[in-house]
C-alpha cells in the first residue's frame, strides 16, 4: 500500500496543479488589528532556499522529520522547521535540499527518491524564497543531528498530519503594534507555524486529494 501511495504521490507532484497560494493562506497569520509590518515584497530580490520533506516508512505508516533550530539569535532562531537552508552558488533546489538535510540531520540521502516539488513559498521577514521538495527513503534513516544547527528533532506521521484536531489557532497574539490570529500545527506539543506550516498544509492538501479524492 505504501508503495502504491508513493507512486501516486510522485505522479501527482509531477503532473497536477499545486494548491500553492490557496493552501498557504489557510496557515498564514491573519492581521486582526493594528498595522502590519511594512516588509519588502519584491520576490525577485529574495534569497533562494530549499527544504525537504523526507518521507520514510515505519509502523505501517509514513513519517517525516522536523527540526527545532538552535537559539542562535537569528530571525528564525528556535523555531520548528523542515531541514533545509540557503542555496549555494551553482546548486539547484534539489541539491541544496539534500545537502542541508544531510548536514542538519546526518542522514544518508544517497538513495533518496525525489518525488517532486511543492510551491515556492516566500518568507518576507527574512527575505527568502523557499523551494520545498518531497523525497522518499524506503527505510527509516539513522539520524545524527548537527548540534550547532539542530537543538532537537522529532518525527511526524502522516496520521498526525492528516488529523484535523492538530490544526489550531492562537488568537489575538501581539506582535509589535498589531494583533494576529496565528494558525498552527500542534505536533506532539510542538507549535509549527509560519512558512513551515504553510508548506505542510499544501502537502496535506495534496495527500487528501490522493486518499480522499472526492472530499
Amino acid at each position: 500500500m505504501k508503495n502504491a501511495f508513493i507512486k501516486t504521490l510522485k505522479n501527482t507532484l509531477s503532473t497536477a496543479k499545486l494548491p500553492g497560494l490557496l493552501a498557504h493562506d489557510s496557515m498564514r497569520p491573519k492581521l486582526i488589528s493594528g498595522s502590519g509590518q511594512n516588509l519588502a515584497r519584491d520576490f525577485n530580490k529574495f534569497h533562494q532556499a530549499s527544504v525537504l520533506i523526507v518521507l520514510y516508512p515505519e509502523h505501517n505508516t509514513l513519517f517525516f522529520p522536523l527540526i527545532e533550530r538552535t537559539a542562535d539569535g537569528g530571525i528564525h532562531s528556535g523555531q520548528i522547521a523542515l531541514p533545509g537552508g540557503k542555496i549555494n552558488p551553482g546548486e539547484n533546489s534539489i541539491e541544496c535540499a539534500l545537502r542541508e538535510t544531510t548536514e542538519e540531520l546526518g542522514i544518508d540521502c544517497s538513495h533518496l527518491d525525489i518525488l517532486g516539488p511543492l510551491s515556492a513559498t516566500p518568507i518576507t521577514p527574512s527575505q527568502f524564497m523557499v523551494s520545498p521538495m518531497v523525497g522518499y527513503l524506503d527505510a527509516k534513516p539513522h539520524f545524527n543531528p548537527c548540534p550547532q544547527e539542530v537543538k532537537n528533532f522529532f518525527n511526524v506521521s502522516l496520521d498526525e498530519l492528516t488529523d484535523p484536531k492538530n490544526i489550531k489557532t492562537l488568537s489575538r497574539m501581539p506582535h509589535r503594534e498589531a494583533l494576529y490570529d496565528i494558525p498552527y500545527f500542534d505536533f506532539q506539543g510542538k507549535m509549527v507555524w509560519g512558512a513551515t506550516a504553510m508548506i505542510l498544509y499544501e502537502f496535506l492538501s495534496i495527500i487528501k486529494s490522493i486518499i480522499r479524492p472526492d472530499a
